[in-house]
C-alpha cells in the first residue's frame, strides 16, 4: 500500500510548471479532479457530498408520491364518471347470472 502511496507522491511532483502548459484542458481538468478526489479520501473527508444526494433522493421520493396519487385520484374520477359512483356511494359487487338451462 505505501509502496502505490509512494509512486502517487512521485507521479505528482513530477508534475512541473511545464508539464501544466502543454496539457489540454481537458487534462488539467481530469488531473485536478483526482487530485482533489485523492487528497480528500485521503485525509479521510468524503469525495462526495452525501447530504446532496440524500436531498435528491427525497425530492425524487416525493416527485413520484405525488404522481402516485394524482394518478390515483384520476383513475378514481374515471371510475366514478363511468360506474355514476360518487365519493359516498358504496361500492357493489356485480351479481352472477343464474345459470341458463
Amino acid at each position: 500500500m505505501e509502496l502505490y502511496r509512494q509512486k502517487a507522491r512521485d507521479c505528482v511532483a513530477a508534475i512541473d510548471d511545464d508539464k501544466i502548459a502543454k496539457a489540454s484542458a481537458l487534462q488539467l481538468a481530469t488531473s485536478s479532479g483526482i487530485l482533489l478526489d485523492k487528497s480528500l479520501l485521503l485525509s479521510g473527508k468524503p469525495t462526495q457530498n452525501v447530504a446532496v444526494i440524500i436531498e435528491v433522493c427525497d425530492l425524487i421520493r416525493k416527485r413520484d408520491d405525488e404522481e402516485s396519487e394524482r394518478q390515483h385520484q384520476q383513475a378514481k374520477a374515471m371510475r366514478d364518471t363511468s360506474t355514476g359512483h360518487s365519493d359516498t356511494a358504496q361500492p357493489t359487487l356485480p351479481v352472477p347470472e343464474p345459470n341458463q338451462p
